[in-house]
């Protein structure tokens, strides 16, 4: 630049360096304007991905087939065949019949439990999973509108329309802890038991073993000592039933036998380390809480 006067030389330096910058943008942009469009769109697609799966679970009744179950939800990650044992107050249910268990992760938003027949579902869990799917997950027509109530995550148990045929509270030696109401109710001949269950490996809707509101299940009309002495042992460990939600509900067929199904997810808890197996679908908060 030898020979250029001063205010050349200050020309041509603010030339270059205004040209480089200039390069500097385009070579940025190129970059990252094509990464930006890849992530907008894969959140697209993930957003069209979780409203199919929220479909599809609102979708489910009994009578539904496990092929379309396995088109909507993927092959199931656990399968256990078992043949039922019906106890003499059970007169709708089938007294050895046999049925498959299949259980599903759906996209870490829930857990789907199906229990089939003949590739007919004849009963099915729920657990709602991730925090997004509050409020977005219902217990369906017809079942619904006996029971008055709304979607896993909003719902308390003392919303539920009906007092409870049973309450139970288990806490097992491996670890894991229920609790579960049962509730009947007729529909066109068919009579369904419907299950409103707190998993300990589906969200904590209520804080459960965080904190205490000084009161308890048993201090309410609906479930008291007189009707479920069992849960007398547990004063002071259950929350009172309107600061108490469900994440799970179960839809049971008449075919089936509700308190022999239930007793097949106890020994899924017993038998297969429940626990660890359904933490990998989780994220890693809920997996460090499990230690």
């Amino acid at each position: 630049m030898k020979g250029l006067n001063k205010e050349k030389k200050e020309f041509l330096g603010k030339f270059i360096s205004g040209w480089g910058r200039d390069i500097a943008i385009v070579i940025l942009s190129s970059i990252l304007i094509p990464y930006f469009l890849t992530f907008f769109q894969s959140k697209k697609e993930e957003k069209i991905e979780y409203n199919r799966n929220i479909d599809a679970l609102n979708s489910i009744v009994i009578g539904t087939s496990r092929d379309w179950i396995e088109s909507n939800f993927g092959k199931p990650t656990f399968v256990n065949t078992f043949t039922q044992t019906v106890s003499d107050d059970e007169t709708m249910a089938i007294d050895g019949m046999e049925l498959t268990e299949q259980i599903y992760n759906v996209d870490n938003i829930a857990i789907l439990f199906a229990y089939f027949s003949d590739d007919m579902l004849e009963a099915y869990y729920v657990t709602i999973c991730n925090e997004e799917a509050i409020g977005e997950i219902f217990l369906p027509e017809p079942y619904a509108s006996s029971l008055n109530i709304g979607a896993l995550g909003e719902i308390d148990y003392k919303a539920i329309h009906g007092e409870p045929i049973s309450a139970m509270f288990n806490a097992s030696t491996n670890g894991s802890t229920i609790y579960e109401e049962t509730y009947d109710f007729g529909k066109m001949f068919n009579w369904y038991t419907i299950q409103f269950i707190v998993h300990d490996f589906g969200l904590n809707l209520s804080n459960w073993g965080q904190t205490k509101d000084g009161k308890n299940v048993l201090g309410d009309e609906e479930v008291n000592s007189e009707k479920f002495p069992w849960l007398a042992q547990y004063e002071g460990t259950l929350p009172s039933r309107e600061n108490f939600k469900p994440n799970t509900f179960g839809v049971i067929g008449s075919k089936c036998s509700s308190s022999y199904i239930f007793g097949e997810i106890a020994n899924v808890y017993s038998n297969y380390d429940f626990l660890s197996f359904y933490y990998t679908f989780l994220d890693s908060e809920v997996e460090n809480d499990s230690v």
